[in-house]
């Protein structure tokens, strides 16, 4: 089974689609293999356990690139199956079970080497369609644009038309009067100065959440940033890592023997990351 990502939504300040008081929402994703819960996807997380507040999934404005041998039409895996090399993805299949029907979902939303085209407006099209769907949707999405724009070992954004491409998208998505939608911007998590975020942050005025992954070392600078501007933090990717001489591996947690020392060196500081 690919990996299971634990998606949590840590609640800071009032903002749009905040849990009330100081509660959290838990996301899980992120493919259908993983998740489960569905006729021909039965084996997952949602086969032995409640389905949660919300489900995490992916896409992308990026047609014509590839990964893993699968060509990019663009909004890949969003109203039909989709893998890219991290497990089969349709979007619609939540909206379709009604075992899903009380789930937020949030989607990640990919656009590298496009966002140039972007900001001209070469993808308008596409962006339409997709504010379509959330519109369709009918409720609450969290649109995670350019997730981890700060991992430059895997992502290369060009910092001025990737804040044009933030601007353009939520201008199109105004102008359709998406209402159900919450605007996500996503830092990799530890390594990033607050300098840095600052410079690549598209504005109050068109973020509703601040995010980070979590995987290896806690990133108090995000947290910091986040109450500096107000913002709700949504903790947008995370799962156990094992840390072995300053390196981090993915862990099975069906492994004999290693319950104890994850949650020693993962949960219990991930959980008072959270509180």
């Amino acid at each position: 089974m690919p990996l299971l990502f634990l998606l949590l939504i840590a609640y800071s300040k009032a903002q749009k689609f905040t849990p009330p008081g100081d509660g959290c929402m838990v996301f899980i994703g992120q493919d259908l293999e993983a998740v489960g819960g569905l006729e021909n996807f039965n084996q997952g997380y949602c086969d032995y356990f409640t389905i949660p507040a919300g489900i995490t999934v992916y896409t992308n404005l990026s047609p014509g690139d590839n990964s893993f041998g699968h060509f990019f039409e663009g909004l890949d895996g969003l109203k039909s199956s989709a893998n890219w090399g991290a497990g089969e993805s349709n979007a619609s299949l939540y909206l379709q079970d009604s075992s899903f029907s009380n789930s937020a979902i949030a989607i990640g939303l990919s656009f590298v080497n496009h966002e140039k085209e972007i900001a001209r407006g070469k993808l308008d099209n596409q962006i339409l369609e997709l504010a379509d769907w959330i519109k369709m949707a009918d409720r609450p999405i969290f649109l995670r644009i350019g997730y981890e724009f700060d991992g430059w070992e895997w992502n290369h954004y060009n910092r001025k038309h990737y804040l044009a491409s933030w601007n353009r998208i939520y201008c199109l998505f105004e102008k359709k009067k998406v209402d159900n939608v919450a605007f996500v911007w996503q830092s990799k998590g530890t390594g990033t100065e607050i300098e840095t975020l600052e410079e690549w942050y598209p504005g109050d005025s068109i973020i509703d959440w601040c995010a980070y992954s979590y995987f290896g070392n806690p990133d108090k600078t995000m947290l910091d940033f986040a109450r500096n501007h107000n913002k709700p933090v949504f903790i947008a990717e995370a799962t156990p890592v094992r840390e072995i001489e300053g390196l981090y591996f993915n862990t099975d947690l069906k492994s004999e023997g290693l319950d104890s020392t994850i949650w020693d060196q993962w949960f219990e500081s991930f959980f008072k990351t959270i509180e």
